[in-house]
């Protein structure tokens, strides 16, 4: 009897009780955030979990659970709410790494979220942690292999080619990523112009010769051009208004594109950017 005692007394069984009644109280302070979420109260609900994160110093591995948690909820606004909330703390504290960690959770759990990705991109920079970001976007994106997520999967390779070019200067890297979005054969105006720009840089000019003929093969030369045409030479011709030794050539794809399919609000904005442009230069 002493013996049993003794047992149930010990530190590894103290320590297991505890562990498991915190985990109890999680799930309670979950359970009445999820209530008031069911209710409608979608602020309750958030101040709840935001409080029960203060009241545990803002433990990683607490947000981290957290966000699994709230992922099943199906609902966004709160794991979005408390992302700002936890990531700003962290922040303020001066804990740039464990914020950079929580973002790239975040963009995990919510991948289409772009305002998540210039954050964490920013951070990264900021704390010359590119790398890592851009390591944790290809995860991201190797998980992603629904058939309706190719769009969504150009856009996020392209954001860390994008990274990878500008703020860590790793042109190679860059130029690897661009390319899987022209296999994937999505925003391949896009992929084709910035494997362009970079070989130029990396003084490569047959792949610059490559992928500025598979633009202009993109846009086709058909006096009556398919709508995937059209779609290509508005996307031309913004991309090359954009750029100052180009921006000649972006008018005339604009009049090509136009004479085939009058867009006239999207014409109007290509115009105002070229007015713009000429302007500053």
């Amino acid at each position: 009897h002493e013996l049993g005692i003794e047992v149930w007394h010990s530190p590894e069984r103290l320590e297991e009780r505890e562990r498991r009644e915190e985990l109890q109280k999680s799930e309670r302070v979950i359970d009445a955030a999820y209530t008031q979420a069911r209710l409608g109260a979608h602020s309750k609900a958030t101040v709840i979990l935001v409080e029960w994160l203060n009241s545990r110093g803002n433990d990683p591995a607490d947000y981290h659970w957290l966000c699994t948690r709230i992922a099943s909820w199906n609902d966004a606004r709160h794991l979005k709410r408390i992302s700002a909330d936890y990531i700003d703390r962290l922040l303020q504290l001066n804990r740039n790494g464990e914020a950079l960690e929580a973002l790239i959770r975040a963009i995990n759990v919510m991948p289409s979220r772009t305002d998540l990705h210039e954050r964490a991109r920013d951070l990264a920079k900021r704390t010359s942690q590119t790398k890592k970001f851009v390591d944790a976007v290809e995860m991201t994106v190797d998980r992603l292999r629904r058939k309706d997520d190719p769009p969504l999967i150009a856009n996020l390779l392209m954001r860390a080619g994008e990274a990878l070019e500008q703020d860590a200067n790793d042109l190679r890297g860059a130029a690897n990523l661009y390319r899987r979005v022209e296999i994937l054969g999505e925003k391949l105006a896009e992929a084709f112009y910035a494997q362009a720009r970079v070989a130029a840089a990396l003084g490569d000019t047959a792949e610059q010769a490559r992928t500025l003929d598979k633009m202009f093969e993109l846009a086709g030369t058909d006096t009556e051009p398919t709508p995937q045409q059209v779609d290509a030479l508005y996307r031309l011709a913004e991309i090359f208004i954009g750029s100052d030794t180009r921006r000649k050539q972006g008018i005339e794809l604009l009049e090509r594109a136009f004479a085939a399919e009058p867009r006239w609000s999207q014409a109007g904005r290509l115009l105002k950017l070229a007015a713009a442009a000429a302007s500053d230069g």
